[in-house]
């Protein structure tokens, strides 16, 4: 089916604008909880949490560093077995396995055995399903230590106090949620100019869009190992259910892009190089990708539709009728 609409599309039909002044929505502003400035003052204390030695037993989530060797039953040496001075985070899967498990509940300093089956396959053909014994000497443990959450820290984080630390976060948190709202009407009004607007779609246009976002889907799975099938078993959906909420989304997003051209060819709103070009800045910036590259998958039109959309939301909410509400629950 995917080939059928491989083809080139119908082409994009025109619209007639509907109302876009003075449109109603409702902005919610998310209140900032204690508990969320204590996570966020947690996840400071783990960036600035350091290794240090540890003499007690190794755990998950330790870095030891350790010699390894191992020998057949015999005793005989096992060929190009043998690792002297290597570093490894237990819990991350870096040894053959089993092996980090049988680390954990050890101490630095010590040496010990291990009896092991080689898994079967193995990329060593001739490894494969054979017994072997590892000897392991544990040179060094290190953990994860975060730092004591007092004033210190926060004077280290650019605060005078604790108390002062938890007012910045809270003011960034409050600047992230009213930023968070802002975008949520902004993308709502841009939703109504386009279910306003008076057009006609083509099905063989959405038909044929629906379709290369079900042969994305259909490729994004085959590459985790999987079928459709076996992702709508997973899911509890259906190839129906799955098809027709695309189908619906393509729509709106065809008249969300409709809306922002015609209402910024009657407001006469347009994008200037300079505006493109800082544009192409700013998501670099974002996504901390090289602007060269960005410039290979992101075109010059797609970026100044972005700057379009993002000037058409900004007359939009300028000229909407909002209503504000702060108190929402957190869960």
């Amino acid at each position: 089916m995917a080939e059928k609409y491989a083809e080139k599309l119908p082409p994009m039909p025109k619209a007639k604008l509907g109302q876009y002044r003075g449109l109603c929505a409702e902005c919610h502003v998310h209140p900032v909880t204690e508990g969320q400035i204590d996570l966020a003052i947690e996840t400071l204390r783990m960036r600035a949490a350091v290794r240090a030695p540890i003499s007690g037993q190794a755990a998950r989530g330790d870095e030891v560093t350790l010699d390894f060797e191992g020998f057949t039953p015999e005793g005989q040496p096992i060929p190009d077995s043998r690792l002297d001075g290597v570093t490894v985070r237990l819990g991350k899967g870096q040894m053959l396995p089993g092996v980090e498990a049988a680390i954990c509940g050890h101490c630095a300093g010590e040496t010990f055995s291990l009896d092991f089956t080689y898994p079967q396959p193995f990329r060593v053909p001739e490894l494969a399903g054979t017994k072997a014994r590892f000897s392991i000497t544990l040179h060094t443990v290190a953990r994860q230590k975060k730092p004591a959450l007092d004033d210190a820290f926060a004077v280290s984080q650019g605060c005078e106090n604790l108390a002062a630390l938890r007012e910045k976060v809270r003011a960034e948190k409050q600047a992230l949620h009213e930023h968070t709202a802002k975008q949520a009407v902004r993308t709502a009004l841009l939703d109504q100019a386009g279910q306003n607007l008076t057009v006609d779609f083509p099905p063989a246009l959405l038909d044929g869009l629906t379709e290369r976002k079900m042969e994305r889907l259909r490729q994004q799975v085959a590459a985790n190992g999987s079928t459709l099938e076996q992702y709508f078993s997973l899911s509890h959906q259906t190839a129906e259910k799955v098809r027709a909420e695309m189908r619906a989304e393509t729509e709106k997003g065809l008249r969300r892009r409709l809306a922002v051209e015609a209402i910024a060819e009657k407001e006469q709103i347009t994008a200037c190089d300079e505006e493109i070009e800082a544009e192409y800045a700013r998501l670099a910036g974002l996504g901390h990708t090289p602007e060269a590259e960005l410039r290979k998958t992101l075109t010059r039109q797609a970026v100044r539709g972005a700057v379009l959309s993002e000037k058409v939301c900004g007359l939009l909410a300028a000229h909407a009728r909002l209503s504000l509400t702060e108190n929402i629950k957190e869960e």
